[in-house]
């Protein structure tokens, strides 16, 4: 496996500060009650938006260095199929689960939760993953139907913008933004192949090179953006959180990898360019933690 160097490309020297290397754990974990599948989003570099299925609530977390606590008052709402998320602005996200298949916008207040606008069905969705391009704009992938599509919402309604891209047999995939137009995809099918793919504001197309996670199929993977081109990446099945690195053509993995253990599902966000919220989801706990990549 090749680990690249963040400042100098491989190995080490380069004469700048010492390269992030390896993921630990910052602050105490909180535990939230119920089980099941659910997503968060980073709305700022110490919020999170979580959706959890479990107790079909929509909520805010703050994060104070040391710990995790609420913020302002859940939202219930029925949560059929499993949540995907993405942030929008600091106070505005989209939503969509595969049990009804509704793209939707909710918007915090900083202490209520509400939904903005209109529904959009999106038919055939199954284990969807929402990432966001733009405070207007962000791009879906699902089971489904494999097509790797860009939505946009005009304050009021969605409708998609420019043509799907059929990605054969995803399985159930994992997906980040790079860029405003550029975003990581990760197959749970085979041997889990991370992909990039660029929008030129009509069509989607590969970029670059695909990269093997492992020998094992990873299971249904979760991805977090660190920066432009750098991304957090934990599986279920090797329940290791690492680091990816893509310079435009290939991907490599910086530094060693951070075992965790007993990994159901699990569901990241990034809150700075080395710091990530993290729920991996047990067989009898949910925990939101922070981990640093240091």
């Amino acid at each position: 496996m090749i680990k690249l160097n963040s400042l100098t490309g491989f190995g080490g020297g380069g004469g700048g500060p010492a390269d992030p290397d390896t993921w630990q754990q910052v602050g105490s974990d909180l535990s939230i009650s119920g089980t099941g599948e659910g997503n968060i989003c980073a709305l700022s570099a110490t919020r999170i938006a979580f959706a959890d299925r479990a107790n079909d609530d929509l909520r805010a977390y703050d994060f104070d260095g040391t710990n995790w606590a609420q913020v302002g008052s859940d939202l219930h709402f029925n949560m059929p199929g499993i949540p995907a998320i993405c942030k929008l602005t600091s106070s505005t996200i989209a939503f969509i689960d595969h049990g009804d298949k509704d793209l939707r916008t909710y918007s915090f207040s900083g202490s209520s939760w509400s939904q903005v606008g209109s529904d959009l069905v999106v038919s055939g969705t199954g284990s969807p993953q929402l990432t966001r391009l733009s405070d207007t704009t962000i791009a879906f992938i699902d089971e489904g139907q494999d097509d790797l599509r860009k939505y946009t919402f005009d304050g009021s309604s969605w409708s998609q913008t420019g043509n799907d891209l059929n990605l054969a047999s995803i399985g159930e995939p994992g997906m980040t933004y790079l860029t405003s137009s550029r975003v990581a995809v990760c197959s749970s099918s085979g041997d889990g192949d991370i992909i990039a793919y660029d929008f030129d504001g009509t069509n989607w197309a590969q970029v670059g090179n695909a990269f093997e996670v492992g020998d094992d199929n990873p299971g249904q993977p979760a991805m977090a953006t660190l920066t432009s081109s750098r991304i957090a990446f934990l599986d279920q099945i090797n329940e290791e959180l690492r680091t990816y690195n893509f310079d435009g053509t290939d991907w490599a993995q910086m530094g060693d990898g951070l075992a965790i253990d007993s990994v159901v599902i699990a569901a990241l966000a990034g809150l700075t360019e080395n710091t990530i919220a993290a729920i991996p989801f047990g067989y009898s706990t949910m925990t939101l933690r922070t981990y640093e990549f240091v």
